[in-house]
């Protein structure tokens, strides 16, 4: 395969560090840390471009480049302002040949490792286990017209129920509700309500009573 510009295996990733010095009088050599506390990190096969007070120098002809340090041919005057721009070769691309990414993504053919249709009917279809565990998938009973019931079992299967708002009676002896009341109500027009008292209502909250509707305290 062709590519337009480099090879895949030489493309390289490409970074710019940039050093800035203030010169001393005369001053011909630049190492170390730089104004900013960055450590000069190059060496003389680094590619570098050299400006001094925003002049770009040649190398050779102004300054020499070696093992994180640059010459000046001729000393700089005081306060001059050095700036030394690196190209850092960072890394190189990890890369697959052709034959390498065939075997990576070649599929074996294996029928142990693929379900028959009567394995995966069995191990995700069917409700399994006791509820102690999940070893299957429990399918939902169907939902057509259900509309407003709860889902309830029996502990082997699952059903849909209805829910009795509408109870006037209980084999428990006795209703129990707080004496305190500490949000707003509204009796239900058309309604009334009867409370078990005393009842206190907390400053800030109200009980509504409309129009032909009684509230009883007994």
């Amino acid at each position: 395969m062709a590519y337009l510009g480099n090879d895949l295996t030489s493309i390289v990733k490409q970074g710019k560090t940039v050093y800035e010095y203030v010169a001393t009088a005369g001053q011909t050599v630049f190492t170390g840390n730089d104004s900013n506390s960055l450590s000069l990190n190059i060496t003389a096969a680094t590619f570098v471009n050299v400006f001094l007070n925003g002049i770009r120098l040649i190398v050779t002809d102004d300054y020499t480049v070696s093992t994180n340090t640059i010459t000046l041919t001729s000393g700089a005057t005081l306060n001059d302002e050095l700036i030394i721009v690196a190209d850092i070769e960072a890394a190189t691309f990890n890369t697959y040949t052709k034959a390498e990414t065939d075997s990576a993504l070649s599929l074996k053919a294996n029928t142990a490792d693929v379900y028959t249709q009567a394995q995966a009917d069995s191990t995700f279809l069917t409700p399994t286990g006791d509820g102690s565990g999940l070893t299957g998938i429990d399918a939902l009973p169907s939902q057509s017209g259900q509309s407003g019931k709860y889902l309830t079992t029996d502990g082997s299967s699952a059903s849909w129920d209805t829910l009795d708002t509408d109870a006037n009676t209980t084999t428990k002896g006795l209703y129990e509700h707080a004496h305190t009341i500490s949000a707003n109500y509204s009796i239900t027009s058309g309604n009334n309500a009867m409370s078990a008292g005393p009842v206190t209502v907390d400053t800030g909250y109200s009980v509504t009573i409309p129009t032909g509707s009684t509230w009883t305290i007994v």
